[in-house]
């Protein structure tokens, strides 16, 4: 099941700071964190080419050993108009920049022609020591790079919650669930749900997407909560301005988690 939301008031509402979330940041002792990501996107000069890109491994190369190309694919056909035959098609495989792996596998680099993205998973760090490591890799990938400008920064948190099977009502678990019509099957094998909506105190969009993914254990059912908030705009690329950034969308985003569960998920990572 996919939910879409247009322009529906549901969507188009600011979502409201909550005071217990500015008042003291909550920390669970299971964390629910799978993946969190720093992105930011850049517009590069004409100059740079991604054999530049290669110079961060010699930056990283102690604690980051395992090294990938990055792809841009692209497919596209050409249809003609009455009978929707297929004319021609084409297919590229473009390279963009490289992907680097920790050599512990917990975290992993992207440098691309359009951006730097730092990811770190399982277990998540916590907040203060992700973005030190996030800012000194960025740093780096700056001054290789000497992007023009910087189009966006973003925070991303793909959680995992795993619910007891028994019982289970998505409704005590979260508090935004996809209502279903009871003309219909009231149990879901699987569903998707995707939210976008603004964060208007920080000019930025949030991007909740709630899916049933595959659980470690038959005795429970896992649900993905992946948490993306994404400011876009002119925005001042140097060291200490990113970080300003960050702290500011990271606020929101513990937000947003503690909006989208209720005290029964609480109470399972806590």
């Amino acid at each position: 099941m996919v939910v879409k939301i247009g322009h529906h008031p549901i969507a188009t509402r600011s979502i409201q700071i909550y005071n217990i979330c500015m008042e003291k940041t909550r920390y669970y002792s299971r964390s629910p964190i799978v993946e969190a990501r720093i992105d930011i996107k850049v517009q590069c000069s004409p100059e740079v080419e991604v054999a530049h890109l290669l110079k961060i491994a010699t930056e990283i190369e102690s604690e980051y050993e395992i090294r990938e190309q990055v792809f841009n694919l692209q497919n596209s056909l050409t249809v003609e108009g009455t009978s929707n035959t297929v004319l021609s098609s084409s297919f590229s495989n473009n390279p963009v920049g490289y992907g680097f792996v920790s050599n512990d596998k917990q975290s992993a680099i992207q440098a691309r022609l359009d951006g730097f993205t730092f990811s770190h998973f399982i277990p998540y760090p916590g907040w203060d020591r992700f973005k030190e490591v996030g800012l000194k890799f960025w740093d780096i990938y700056r001054q290789i790079t000497n992007p023009i400008s910087i189009d966006s920064v973003a925070i991303r948190y793909i959680n995992r919650i795993d619910i007891p099977l028994q019982g289970i009502e998505l409704k005590d678990y979260f508090r935004t669930v996809p209502e279903i019509s009871p003309e219909l099957p009231a149990v879901l094998d699987t569903y998707m749900m995707h939210l976008q909506m603004p964060i208007t105190e920080i000019d930025s969009t949030v991007h909740i997407i709630q899916a049933r993914i595959p659980s470690p254990s038959p005795e429970i059912v896992s649900i993905a909560l992946d948490i993306n908030i994404i400011k876009q705009g002119t925005i001042a690329q140097e060291t200490e301005d990113i970080l300003a950034t960050l702290n500011l969308i990271h606020t929101h985003t513990d937000s947003v988690f503690e909006a989208s569960i209720t005290d029964r998920t609480r109470e399972l990572i806590k």
